[in-house]
């Protein structure tokens, strides 16, 4: 196996943007925020609930 270091790059460019802009880009990143975090809570609860079940480490492949 080599060690090659594989270089990554960021382009950064200013936007020209208004406060209206701002204001929705602030209101479209808060609701996906509320979406992921709510799509993680259920993911985990389900795993605990999984896991919390007395069946589960004798099913095979599981």
């Amino acid at each position: 196996m080599t060690n090659e270091v594989e270089h990554t790059y960021v382009l950064t460019l200013p936007m020209n943007t208004t406060d209206f802009d701002l204001y929705r880009f602030d209101k479209v990143f808060e609701v996906s925020r509320k979406i992921q975090n709510a799509c993680l809570g259920e993911i985990l609860k389900r795993d605990r609930i999984v896991r919390d079940n007395k069946k589960y480490p004798l099913y095979p492949g599981c």
